[in-house]
C-alpha cells in the first residue's frame, strides 16, 4: 500500500534540498561584492572626480576579473555536485513513495505489469535534468562575473559624479549641504553612495524574458527547486505510463499559490476523461480532465516554484489521501510564508551592507547598517512569536558579517 506521508515531496522538502546550492551562490555573491568594495578602501584624500583617479581605477579591471573569477571557481564545483545530489535525492524519494503501491497493485491484478524496471525508466531522466541544471548554472556564473565588472565600472563613474555634486554643494552652501557629514570627506561619502547603489540591485545572475534581473541566489534556488520538482513529476508520469495508469491525485498543503489552490487534493485523468471510480473501500471518487487544471502555466500546477506533487491513483486499490484546504487557511499560510521570506531578505541586505562598508573602510556606514540588522532581527523575532513559524537563521547569514 501507499506510504505517501513518509516519502512525500513537500514545498519545505524542495526548499531544503535547494538550500545548499543556493547557499553556495549566496556566498559567491557576498564575497564578490565585498571584494569590489575593498578596491575603494582608503584614499580619503583622493579626488575621485579627477580623470587620473578614474583611469587608475579602471586599470584595475584585469586584476578584479581574475579575483572574482577565482571566487566563482572556488565554489562552483560544490554547486555542481550538490545539484546532482539534490536531483538524485528527490527522484529516490519520489520512487520510494510510489513504487511499492504500483508493484502491489500489479501483483494483485489491478494494473498490468510494467514493461521496464525503475532504473531503466528513470535513469535517463536523472541525467537529462541534472545536465540542464548544470548548464544553466554555468550561464549564471558567466552572468555573475560580467555583472560584477559592470558594477565596478558604475561605482567608478558614480563616485566621481557624486563627489562633484557634493563638492559643489559644500562650496555653494545650497540646500544640498545637509548631505555633507562633518568630518567625512566628500570622497568617502561619494564611495558610500555608489556602493549603496550596487547593493540595491545586487549582482545579476539571470535576466528573464520580461527584462527582470534575478540575483544568482534567487535564480539558482528557483531553478533547483523547479528542476528537481519537474524530474519528480516526470518520474511519476513515466512510471504511471509503464503501468498503463492515467489517474493522478494532486497533493495539498496550506499556503498554495492562487493558480494551484483550486486543483489541490483532487484526482485528474491525464487522458482528459471524467467521471467516477471506486477506491479501496468501494467509495465513489470523482475525477476530472487534466486539461481543466492550470498545468502548463508558469505559475500553475507543477509550474515554476510549485510545491505540489502528483501520485498514482489506482481504481479499486488506492485511498484518496489528500483533501482541499480551506481558502482562508491557505491564504493565511501563503501570506505568512511571503512575509518571512521578505524579513529574511531584509536582514541579509542589512548584513551585506555592513560587510561591504567594512571592506570599504567606512566605519560610520558599517555602524549604521549594523543597527539596521538589529532592528530587522527584532522584527523577525516578533513575527515568529506571533505566527509560531520556524525561523531559518541559515537564510539570514552573510559572509563577512
Amino acid at each position: 500500500m501507499r506510504d505517501i506521508e513518509r516519502w512525500r515531496i513537500t514545498p519545505q522538502y524542495l526548499m531544503d534540498i535547494s538550500d545548499p546550492v543556493a547557499d553556495v551562490y549566496r556566498h559567491i555573491e557576498d564575497e564578490i561584492l565585498i571584494n569590489i568594495a575593498k578596491q575603494f578602501k582608503g584614499g580619503t584624500q583622493e579626488r575621485s572626480a579627477s580623470f587620473d583617479w578614474q583611469v587608475r581605477k579602471l586599470a584595475m579591471l584585469g586584476k578584479l576579473t581574475k579575483e572574482n573569477a577565482a571566487i566563482i571557481a572556488k565554489y562552483a564545483g560544490d554547486g555542481d555536485g550538490l545539484t546532482r545530489v539534490a536531483i538524485d535525492q528527490v527522484l529516490l524519494r519520489t520512487l520510494r513513495g510510489i513504487e511499492p503501491e504500483l508493484a502491489d497493485a500489479a501483483k494483485a491484478g489491478f494494473l498490468r505489469d510494467a514493461p521496464q524496471t525503475v532504473d531503466e525508466s528513470v535513469k535517463r531522466q536523472v541525467d537529462m535534468y541534472a545536465q540542464q541544471a548544470l548548464e544553466r548554472q554555468n550561464m549564471v556564473n558567466t552572468a555573475m562575473l560580467n555583472s560584477s565588472l559592470d558594477h565596478y565600472r558604475m561605482i567608478v563613474s558614480n563616485t566621481a559624479r557624486y563627489e562633484r555634486q557634493l563638492a559643489a554643494a559644500q562650496e555653494s552652501l545650497n540646500r544640498r549641504a545637509s548631505e555633507v557629514i562633518t568630518g567625512t570627506s566628500t570622497y568617502q561619502q561619494a564611495v558610500r553612495k555608489a556602493l549603496k547603489d550596487m547593493l540595491r540591485s545586487g549582482l545579476t545572475g539571470f535576466t528573464d524574458r520580461a527584462g527582470r534581473n534575478w540575483t544568482p541566489e534567487a535564480y539558482v534556488s528557483m531553478d533547483i527547486r523547479t528542476t528537481a520538482h519537474n524530474a519528480s513529476v516526470e518520474a511519476v508520469f513515466s512510471r504511471c505510463d509503464d503501468y498503463d495508469l492515467s489517474l493522478i491525485e494532486v497533493s495539498s498543503h496550506a499556503g498554495a499559490r492562487p493558480r494551484c489552490e483550486p486543483f489541490q487534493g483532487r484526482i485528474y485523468d491525464r487522458n482528459n476523461g471524467s467521471g467516477y471510480v471506486e477506491d479501496l473501500d468501494g467509495r465513489r471518487v470523482r475525477y476530472d480532465p487534466w486539461s481543466s487544471t492550470s498545468y502548463g502555466e508558469a505559475a500553475g500546477l507543477f509550474g515554476i516554484n510549485c510545491g505540489h506533487q502528483g501520485y498514482p491513483f489506482i481504481p479499486g486499490f488506492s485511498k484518496q489521501t489528500f483533501k482541499p484546504v480551506a481558502q482562508a487557511e491557505n491564504d493565511r499560510v501563503y501570506q505568512e510564508s511571503q512575509k518571512q521570506r521578505y524579513l529574511e531578505r531584509s536582514i541579509r541586505a542589512a548584513k551585506r551592507e555592513a560587510a561591504v562598508m567594512k571592506a570599504a573602510g567606512d566605519e560610520q556606514a558599517e555602524k549604521e547598517a549594523a543597527q539596521r540588522v538589529k532592528a530587522r532581527q527584532a522584527a523577525m523575532r516578533e513575527f515568529i512569536n506571533e505566527t509560531g513559524r520556524t525561523r531559518r537563521r541559515d537564510r539570514e547569514q552573510v559572509v563577512g558579517f
